[in-house]
């Protein structure tokens, strides 16, 4: 799974052209965890990196998307940003959705922490 750039009437930024890919993927005829396996596992093993990527065991890098809803019932709520909940990038929040932001604040704008830590 891999994409150089938008090529629909949407507008993406770096990075979010992942979820509209995964519900191609559905499109085509995955289901919705076997195209969320190529997204993630899958596309690890490609590149050799699935013993720190890809999957969520223990030792490795934490990069998760945390969502409202269960996307193997439909794949397209990843496409909702309302539904993000939480986003870890090497096992630090790096986006709380409003849900959240009263347990999570931002010391700069590349940093969000436990709420009342400095």
């Amino acid at each position: 799974m891999g994409c150089d750039g938008p090529s629909s009437r949407y507008t993406w930024k770096y990075g979010e052209a992942s979820v509209f890919e995964l519900g191609e993927l559905v499109l085509c005829g995955m289901t919705p965890l076997q195209a969320i396996a190529a997204g993630t596992l899958q596309t690890a093993r490609a590149y050799g990196l699935d013993s720190r990527i890809g999957s969520v065991e223990a030792g490795k890098q934490a990069d998760l998307l945390c969502v409202c809803g269960n996307p193997l019932d439909g794949i397209e709520l990843l496409q909702d940003q309302s539904r993000v909940a939480l986003v870890f990038m090497k096992g630090r929040v790096e986006y709380a959705g409003e849900a959240y932001k009263g347990y999570y604040t931002t010391r700069d704008d590349d940093e969000i922490l436990p709420a009342g830590v400095k």
